[in-house]
């Protein structure tokens, strides 16, 4: 089965990011990178994204299989 792995924090953003998500410098955001690797172990998919706190909100729920 492939494995994906999410890693996110939440951080101030201070780059061009700001500019770019159109949200003032400091404002809080979620980065979350994901890595996906299929049977062998290869990386299949890898990506980073950034999401404004004061626009989005995640819900995590875990499982244990």
């Amino acid at each position: 089965r492939d494995v994906t792995g999410v890693q996110t924090c939440a951080l101030p953003i201070y780059d061009n990011s700001a500019n770019l998500l159109e949200v003032r410098r400091k404002t809080a955001a979620h980065y979350v990178q994901t890595i996906s690797v299929d049977y062998e172990g290869r990386v299949v998919e890898l990506s980073y994204a950034t999401y404004p706190g004061e626009r989005n909100r995640f819900d995590i729920y875990v499982y244990r299989e």
